[in-house]
């Protein structure tokens, strides 16, 4: 039997959301009930094959196996299975969701409780829909993978809001593959609905070592309360250990001790201003007070403060970044240059995020590659067209090895590309860092011969081999 692609299981399920429903409800419908099939299969599965082992408190009872989520006998799947049709479905499905946070500390207060009252019919439709998917059958390796799509077309779907909580997976496949977290404290300020955090757990399933795997720690942090459930789930789904805080990072750090080995992260693109005047004298301000109506700065020096000595931080910021100078902006990115932290700078297409069409850029920093120099990065005309509106990042090996062979050796310049710049050289550019400043600009007719020459390796092959792959599912 042939695979179901995709985009046909997505057509089932929006087809069955009733018109009484707004999208941004039914997403937490949806995405609730993905989890509780995938934790009960995967529960009920474990404890076949595996003794589990059952750790009593003087309070209440933790059940802990391999990360998995222990699911009360009254929250098994077959129970909803056999509950679909029935007049009360909805509080069926609601009672399953107090059972398994009862039972399990690190998701409560996260799953969806909104099922009752909703249309019965819609609620059938859906359980019986998931009931008979067969992941083996699906593009998609498991109900993980699901999860994880269903964030993304919830996120194109909804448009100017999808930011909020997703951000582009060739986005944070970039990053991922530029910062390469391998061990100790990853850590994502306003991490939405943990994508980064997910994509950096599984960069280090396939390249740390049982030692460094063991010892990896997880924080973050959503403001948005419905995110934040989603970014639990998902790190729950994927048996992901993270400590996920609510709140705002900026006015309430949930984290203020944390030194963090590798940050990610990609604040919301369409909010500028902020209440700045209560944290005037914040101790993370080491640059310069950030000004009233650019939050972006305060962000960057959020992250530099959580940046441990040999840290290394990524983080998507809007294009004026780079470039202006008022209220104080031009002073405080002077200052982080001329400390050393900036190590990188990458030029983004645009039409990569929901928000905007605007371009963006990824600023990284490094305390552990402390130089002289800032590499720069032009990918303006990378990637291909997803659709009319929007664009996906497929050209990641390219911009990653280029960065690597940077930081290691083996890295030359490529005009129309990529430049290493010192930093006397950014001073007399104003401190100005738009890579098309310093890479300089090629002939078109040898623009084929420029992407040619990019620093292809044997790693970044299997890269572009594994990003079509992903891509396709």
């Amino acid at each position: 039997m042939n695979k179901m692609p995709k985009e046909a299981f997505w057509n089932a399920v929006y087809k069955m959301r009733s018109n009484s429903i707004s999208l941004s409800k039914y997403k937490h419908v949806v995405l609730g009930l993905i989890f509780l099939k995938h934790a009960s299969d995967t529960f009920m599965a474990h404890s076949k094959t595996s003794k589990l082992i059952i750790k009593k408190t003087q309070n209440n009872e933790k059940y802990t196996t391999n990360n998995l989520v222990w699911i009360p006998k009254e929250s098994h799947w077959s129970n909803i299975i056999q509950q679909a049709h029935h007049p009360e479905i909805g509080q069926t499905i609601d009672d399953a969701m107090v059972g398994i946070e009862r039972r399990n500390i690190t998701i409560r207060g996260a799953l969806p409780k909104i099922y009752t009252g909703l249309d019965r019919f819609m609620l059938g439709q859906l359980v019986n829909l998931l009931n008979g998917v067969d992941t083996t059958k699906i593009q998609f390796s498991t109900l993980p993978r699901v999860y994880e799509y269903f964030l993304s077309i919830f996120a194109e779907t909804e448009g100017v809001r999808g930011d909020e909580f997703y951000t582009p997976c060739s986005v944070v496949r970039l990053m991922v593959e530029m910062i390469r977290p391998s061990y100790g404290k990853i850590y994502d300020p306003c991490c939405g609905s943990a994508s980064m955090l997910i994509q950096a757990g599984e960069f280090i399933q396939r390249h740390a070592n049982k030692k460094d795997k063991e010892q990896i720690c997880i924080f973050g942090q959503e403001l948005v309360e419905t995110t934040w459930a989603l970014a639990k789930m998902n790190l729950a789904m994927h048996k992901i250990k993270g400590r996920i805080e609510l709140g705002d990072g900026l006015y309430s750090d949930q984290h203020q001790c944390l030194q963090a080995d590798f940050i990610l992260t990609s604040p919301p693109l369409n909010i500028t201003s902020y209440k700045g005047e209560i944290l005037q004298d914040d101790k993370r301000w080491i640059y310069g007070i950030p000004p009233l109506v650019d939050v972006t700065f305060a962000w960057i020096q959020h992250i530099a403060y959580h940046l441990a000595p040999d840290g290394i931080a990524g983080v998507i910021l809007p294009n004026s970044t780079m470039s202006l100078n008022t209220f104080g902006r031009g002073n405080i990115r002077k200052n982080i240059i001329n400390d050393g932290l900036l190590h990188c700078i990458v030029s983004l297409p645009g039409q990569l995020f929901y928000s905007t069409p605007i371009p963006a850029c990824m600023w990284l920093f490094s305390k552990k590659h402390n130089t002289k120099n800032v590499l720069f990065i032009d990918a303006r005309s990378m990637g291909r067209m997803k659709d009319r509106t929007h664009r996906i990042l497929d050209n990641i090996p390219q911009i990653a090895t280029t960065y690597d062979a940077w930081c290691n050796h083996g890295y030359k310049d490529i005009i129309g590309f990529c430049k290493s710049v010192s930093i006397d050289k950014i001073s007399l550019q104003d401190y100005m860092l738009e890579p098309w400043r310093y890479v300089g600009e090629i002939n078109p007719n040898d623009k084929l011969h420029m992407r040619l020459d990019l620093p292809i390796t044997k790693y970044s092959e299997r890269q572009c081999k594994s990003n079509m792959i992903r891509e396709t599912r």
